[in-house]
């Protein structure tokens, strides 16, 4: 939990939190993501890794999406979707 005083930038960096490492973890399921989204995250130097896509529609529109990186209970099916979509 984040105290009153302390900023989410000197906090992440007190606990090996770098600017390299942050990204942007949503489920690809959540409401609020939306095309765009992986765009602005990018703008703002995130990367974009989505978890537990198993649908192989879903897989290709995170892959369309441009998202960095993608988690698969199946990555034998995310891998060949990711070969088709980004060749």
């Amino acid at each position: 939990m984040r105290s009153a005083d302390c900023s989410t930038t000197r906090c992440s960096i007190s606990r090996g939190i770098t600017p390299d490492s942050l990204a942007f973890r949503p489920h690809f399921s959540e409401p609020t993501f939306v095309t765009g989204e992986v765009e602005a995250a990018h703008g703002l130097g995130l990367s974009v890794n989505v978890w537990t896509v198993n649908e192989e529609a879903d897989l290709r529109r995170m892959a369309e999406m441009n998202c960095d990186g993608i988690i698969s209970n199946y990555p034998d099916v995310a891998l060949r979707v990711l070969r088709e979509t980004r060749g």
